[in-house]
């Protein structure tokens, strides 16, 4: 007949299986969501793997020491104070591990950051909603405060780079220089902010700048005047990024290519209507 304490411990084992079980399926369900235009930013497989592979161990050490469950004898916890001692230095561990590594994950959108987290409210933040990050060594994380709460990625996850990238570059003061828009005297124009970056359905990374005032200029396509107020740049040359201006001065220039937005960018869409804006320009982006 099962003690007290045996069936205390069945219960602790199943409660921690099933939460871990449910962490992952909400994960699972949070990925489906994804968009071709996302960044997925989650624990690895030889981490996920890891856990695993310890709880396979403890349950091959269960059934091969109980003889294939016939003789339980050994695993009978004779007092709670055994209890205490499974549930801490074994069941705690693999359970937290496991609802972490197979139930958190981030997406980066072009619109901002959607958080899935097993252990705090679920939320999608903006660029422009992100307030400050700070790097946390003992803790081998970041923290993200946002204006709808905090996020918290490990050291351990992967595709962390892209979003550190684009947080780098989020708020940046640049200059824009026109060299070409096919006018006899291309406009001048004030110093801007990148507001976001975009991902096109080529997979390519483009960045939303808004300068500090509009600016009037001739369209040479039409001849008529249009305003420059926001502009999407992406770099000419493959393998070049806007990353370079966050990093020390080669003395090379960052040329990009340059569009108009002549309508407003859906700053909630997936993958940016790039037929909001119009390409006019090859310039040159310096830090300002």
């Amino acid at each position: 007949m099962a003690t007290t304490e045996t069936l205390v411990t069945i219960i602790v084992l199943f409660i921690a299986f099933a939460h871990a079980v449910a962490s992952t399926l909400r994960r699972i369900r949070f990925h489906s969501e994804a968009s071709e235009a996302d960044d997925i930013i989650a624990y690895g497989w030889s981490l996920k793997g890891f856990v695993v592979a310890v709880a396979l161990a403890w349950v091959v050490l269960f059934l091969v020491t109980s003889r294939g469950l016939q003789n339980l004898s050994g695993w009978i916890p004779s007092s709670f104070a055994i209890v205490g001692i499974i549930v801490f230095a074994l069941v705690l561990p693999l359970w937290a591990t496991s609802v972490e590594f197979f139930g958190a994950e981030y997406h980066l959108t072009p619109g901002g950051i959607r958080k899935h987290s097993p252990w705090t409210r679920n939320f999608f933040v903006q660029w422009d909603e992100i307030r400050s990050v700070k790097h946390v060594p003992t803790g081998q994380y970041t923290v993200i405060r946002t204006e709808k709460g905090k996020i918290r990625i490990h050291d351990w996850t992967f595709g962390k780079g892209e979003l550190f990238e684009a947080l780098r570059m989020t708020g940046l003061r640049i200059r824009i220089i026109i060299d070409e828009d096919g006018t006899e005297r291309p406009p001048s124009l004030p110093l801007g902010t990148v507001v976001r970056r975009l991902i096109g359905t080529d997979r390519g990374i483009y960045h939303l700048v808004r300068l500090d005032s509009p600016v009037q200029c001739k369209r040479a396509t039409t001849g008529k005047d249009w305003t420059l107020r926001e502009l999407v740049v992406s770099p000419r040359f493959k393998g070049d990024s806007l990353q370079r201006l966050t990093e020390p001065p080669t003395g090379d220039p960052l040329l990009v290519g340059i569009a108009n937005v002549v309508q407003p960018l859906d700053e909630h869409s997936e993958v940016p209507d790039f037929s909001r804006g119009v390409y006019f320009a090859l310039g040159r982006i310096e830090r300002a």
